[in-house]
């Protein structure tokens, strides 16, 4: 069996995929999958991309798009007049709904020689299309459009939605009206494509919310997948005014367009691709434009000289009386979850299971730690043990090189199930910076996670040691209940809110009218240990006040480095003259 290879230079990968081609299966042995019962589907390999089975609790009318391996999954739920088609994740029997910003109405008179008829409708969707390990959802939703005569007439927009919150962020880069989110890394990193001013064009939010745009100065340019190591893979199109010339290309952790091949077999002129795991192998398929029902099932990857690689499956592999197709999915232990039909004459499509002769190294992915106080810590990471027994540990300490390690909770890993694993760290010190990373380590080899660095929160009274010094143990001075600047903020307050307790804060809260709604933004920060703010709403100083739906509603919340703003709004039925909405500072007394 001869294989067929493809090579492209593609130095500037060479420091992340070196040595990326020994993960890569030489065979793979097959199953045939179709007609499976629930059970035997159950029991397949983990796939991110590709789910056999509908989650338990799902609407009747859900397709699934992606999960992760904590059970969430993400999809889109056909509504039927007049509930609209919505995304929605799916968690432990339970859905959650995620709403569009508004939609397209639409109607029109059609007349002929005998009578006349009245065609109306409304487009309003917001299909998820990704989950990552954190919970996060991307996709796409419509906005709200003045209503014509045109059904097409509508405009969509990015989204990033935390079901955790309910907050729905827009990610449609500014000076354009369309973009669709496509796939959210388990970091945060979101890829999609927007409307440019002449075409196409793709962009990548990072993790803080900075926006980069992968252009091309003739071409459509349209991004697929995404994987944690940040490469992103897609095509670029240029129209002429007899052919399409399309382009597949690779970026890693940049937006610079780099060619990567098409298999030689059969001179296909486009490609499509469908999923990249964690280790850069990259599968799909590809086809002549012309005879685009007649695909072949192709993985790309980089060889140890960090050429890419493009791999004709029937040309690498005896799939026996099968002909391979289209590769659908392949998960971080290497499996491949393929269209195929046999090589006969009218018979229906088939699903294989791909399995490799050889399993890969772990793949980690370093999460933000959780339940932080000022002496303790959660670490957490994702693991994915690639079908191996495999340990998980975490070093950490003030900076690199780390000074200690701690093995992750749970003991041995195994499966294809990506798993989030902890560590709990005690006796730290209050408003100090740690660093740490995971490494996890089968028999094939080790895996380490990126650095993520981390600030334990503030006490009080560390914070009045900064703030006051030799006098932090005056009452009347740094106590909690104190105003030394006499600006109607207590000390607790101004601990809470960040604020400066020996010079005044003016404007610290600016209320305004949005369309009839009272609406406060306030910026507040994140390391202030024992600290919650609430809002609540009333149409009478004296109140009832009240929060939730129907009294408040969380606008925006955003948050940079240490810093969260939230803009709330008052949320009465109908027109209320008058509104008042206050902000409820609690902080636990030192």
């Amino acid at each position: 069996m001869n294989k067929k290879r493809v090579f492209i230079s593609l130095g500037t990968l060479l420091a992340l995929v070196l040595g990326a081609d020994a993960q890569i299966a030489e065979t793979y042995s097959l199953t045939d999958i179709t007609g499976w019962s629930t059970n035997q589907l159950a029991a397949l390999p983990w796939f991110a991309h590709w789910i056999p089975l509908p989650p338990p609790g799902a609407p009747s009318s859900f397709s699934a798009a992606a999960r992760n391996g904590s059970g969430a999954v993400a999809g889109d739920a056909t509504g039927h007049y007049p509930t609209p088609d919505r995304g929605a994740v799916v968690q432990s029997g339970a859905t959650t709904y995620i709403p569009a910003w508004g939609g397209h109405s639409w109607s029109y008179w059609s007349c002929d020689a005998t009578d006349c008829h009245f065609y109306w409708g409304r487009v309003e969707h917001s299909p998820a299309t990704d989950v990552n390990a954190l919970g996060l959802i991307a996709g796409h939703a419509t906005i709200e459009t003045p209503h014509n005569t045109n059904p097409l007439d509508y405009d969509e927009h990015a989204y990033l939605f935390d079901p955790a919150t309910g907050l729905k962020t827009d990610l449609t880069p500014d000076g354009t009206g369309y973009a669709r989110a496509f796939r959210l890394n388990d970091s945060g990193v979101v890829i999609g494509n927007y409307a440019g001013p002449s075409n196409f064009f793709a962009f990548r939010r990072e993790t803080d919310g900075t926006m980069s745009y992968f252009t091309h100065p003739v071409a459509t340019v349209q991004p697929m997948v995404l994987n944690n190591a940040g490469l992103v893979a897609g095509i670029h199109t240029t129209y002429t005014v007899s052919n399409r010339i399309v382009v597949p290309w690779i970026a890693s952790n940049t937006t610079a367009l780099t060619a990567i091949p098409l298999p030689t077999q059969g001179n296909p002129d486009t490609c499509t691709f469908t999923d990249l795991n964690h280790h850069g192998l990259l599968v799909g398929w590809a086809n002549k434009m012309a005879t685009w029902y007649e695909t072949t099932a192709v993985r790309w990857h980089a060889d140890p000289d960090g050429n890419w690689v493009a791999e004709d499956l029937n040309e690498i592999l005896d799939a026996g009386n099968y002909i391979l197709d289209r590769v659908l999915a392949v998960n971080d232990a290497g499996h491949l979850i393929v269209a195929a039909h046999e090589d006969v004459a009218g018979t229906p499509q088939r699903t294989l299971l791909l399995t490799p002769d050889v399993f890969p190294p772990p793949t980690v992915v370093t999460l933000p730690p959780t339940s932080l106080t000022p002496t303790s810590a959660v670490l957490r990471a994702q693991v994915n043990a690639c079908n191996l027994a495999t340990t998980a540990e975490f070093h950490w300490g003030l900076a690199s090189p780390y000074v200690a390690t701690n093995p992750a909770v749970g003991g041995v890993l195994t499966g294809t199930v990506p798993t989030i694993v902890t560590c709990l760290l005690t006796n730290l010190q209050p408003h100090l910076t740690y660093h740490f990373r995971v490494q996890a380590q089968n028999s094939q080899g080790a895996a380490f996670g990126e650095d993520f660095a981390f600030t334990t929160p503030y006490d009080y009274a560390t914070w009045a040691t900064e703030k006051f010094g030799a006098a932090s143990t005056n009452e009347s001075l740094a106590g909690p209940w104190a105003n030394p600047d006499d600006d109607a903020w207590n000390n607790l307050s101004e601990f809470a809110l960040g604020l400066e307790p020996q010079s005044t804060d003016p404007g610290v809260l600016q209320p305004r009218n949005e369309l009839g709604r009272l609406t406060l933004t306030l910026t507040h920060p994140l390391d202030r240990a024992g600290v919650a703010l609430t809002f609540a709403a009333a149409t009478n100083v004296a109140g009832p006040w009240q929060s939730g739906p129907g009294a408040t509603a969380l606008v925006n919340l955003t948050r940079s480095g240490n810093l969260e703003t939230l803009t709330v709004r008052t949320d009465f039925a109908g027109t209320q003259p008058r509104q008042f909405l206050r902000v409820n500072v609690e902080a636990t007394q030192p």
